[in-house]
């Protein structure tokens, strides 16, 4: 007796390691993620099954990487499985790199379908980024164009201490005069 929680599933790895799937996991800006798109056919006789997987926002589809004669429309891929066999599992992947000015965001994929049982949601399989460009500095305010970082500071010096983090979205800068 088999149970299967859901016949539909997708899973995220980095390019190059089919073996860890980075579900949860931080990329970066640049990367190339390799989407897989199973189903398991959990009747007890021959479907046909089809498949929906709308392309992530804030990445681009690589050419040439979706596989199965997956046909690309607008901003998803459809796969079409005949003829699949009770308990047989059926595959698709297909390639996308992370936006170079994506900055700080989630990377979110759900594939659906339906089979002869009806329409099928696969988990949802999220990624994300984060800015790593973040400088830190503290200068003096009277040399505001040096750094101060490892310097001999007085009493009554007056020290900027200031964060600053950049993305395409976004800059931020902190200062305290204190």
């Amino acid at each position: 007796n088999h149970t299967v929680a859901n016949p539909l599933i997708t899973e995220i790895y980095a390019e190059g390691d089919l073996t860890a799937n980075i579900d949860g996991k931080k990329v970066n800006a640049g990367d190339v993620l390799v989407f897989k798109i199973s189903y398991i056919n959990v009747s007890l006789k021959d479907t046909k099954v089809v498949i929906t997987d709308k392309i992530p926002e804030n990445a681009t589809l690589i050419s040439g990487s979706v596989t199965h004669n997956g046909v690309i429309k607008a901003e998803s891929i459809k796969w079409t499985f005949e003829n699949v066999k009770p308990w047989e599992t059926v595959t698709a992947f297909y390639k996308v790199q992370v936006d170079k000015n994506a900055g700080a965001v989630k990377i979110k994929n759900q594939a659906e379908g339906s089979d002869v049982n009806g329409k099928l949601k696969a988990n949802e399989a999220v990624t994300y980024t984060v800015i790593d460009d973040i400088v830190m500095d503290v200068v003096l305010s009277s040399t505001p164009t040096e750094s101060a970082v490892g310097k001999e500071v007085k009493a009554g010096d007056t020290l900027v201490y200031t964060i600053t983090g950049v993305s395409n979205k976004f800059s931020i800068v902190v200062k305290n005069n204190r």
